[in-house]
């Protein structure tokens, strides 16, 4: 099953909600072109939930350190949501594993964009 990749927005965060198989093909351009028109609009502040992913191949992992840089290089940050254990398992395989800001719960993935906004804050 190719990825839907669905968009919705809860407290200043842009959440991704990707299903089916992220893997070479239509699966990665899914989720390649939903980042860039995200991007090219603006938005700095993204969780990808992946709660709705069955596969993941290289391709997709590719796909997830490309959204970071992207959104890194333009002062945003990414977050990952409910990773099912075979993409985790792909994360560890490939090393990259703790590149990766990686939360079980929404609302604390929500946190973590407030908490580093305001260590931020009283930083400057």
């Amino acid at each position: 099953m190719n990825a839907v990749v669905e968009t919705r927005h809860s407290k200043g965060v842009t959440i991704l909600d990707v299903s089916g198989d992220v893997v070479l093909g239509d699966g990665t351009e899914a989720l390649r072109e939903t980042v860039r028109g995200l991007v090219t609009g603006g938005i700095r502040r993204v969780v990808v939930n992946l709660a709705g992913v069955q596969h993941m191949d290289s391709s997709g992992i590719g796909e997830l350190l490309a959204t970071r840089t992207a959104l890194l290089n333009r002062g945003g940050q990414m977050k990952l949501l409910r990773p099912s254990r075979r993409v985790v398992e792909v994360l560890q395989i490939t090393k990259i594993y703790n590149t990766f800001d990686i939360f079980e719960d929404e609302a604390a993935a929500l946190g973590s964009f407030r908490q580093i906004a305001a260590d931020e804050a009283s930083a400057g």
